[in-house]
């Protein structure tokens, strides 16, 4: 029937996302040089694909939630928008963190003069230095975005 038929494409545009989405991991290189000091630094080198594909899905999910289906298949595709936002913020966030400490690790690392006039600034570097570190070697060994 007509109904089956286009409950059975939702059902497949659905398993295309989650298929999409195992396959889609994060761009994360090892920064060329490390850090001043030797630590194995990674960063977030582009999140192009991720946001294509974000962009693609949010509009399939929207679309389904128009169709007379929706109710079939609500749970699946409102948890898909979740972790669809949940990915849009938080590379969003990661971009903007990634850029601030690339600048303050230019002012804070390797220049003890700087450290000597900022003794606190530099402590609260130090604090972030080594989250964003670990954060972003987490990240990498995760590998996948969702």
């Amino acid at each position: 029937s007509t109904n089956a038929t286009k409950e059975l494409a939702i059902e497949n545009s659905l398993a295309a996302i989650e298929e999409g989405w195992q396959d889609l991991n994060m761009d994360m290189v090892k920064r060329e040089g490390g850090q001043k000091g030797g630590k194995v630094v990674y960063r977030l080198r582009s999140t192009d694909d991720v946001f294509a594909a974000l962009e693609d899905n949010v509009v399939t999910l929207s679309t389904m939630k128009a169709s007379k289906f929706f109710l079939v298949f609500e749970a699946t595709i409102t948890s898909w928008e979740q972790k669809l936002s949940l990915v849009s913020e938080m590379m969003d966030l990661v971009q903007k963190v990634q850029m601030s400490w690339t600048y303050l690790e230019n002012i804070f690392v390797g220049s003890e003069d700087i450290r000597k006039q900022l003794p606190q600034e530099s402590k609260m570097f130090d604090a972030v230095n080594v989250a964003f570190i670990k954060n972003m070697a987490e990240m990498t060994e995760i590998e996948n975005v969702v």
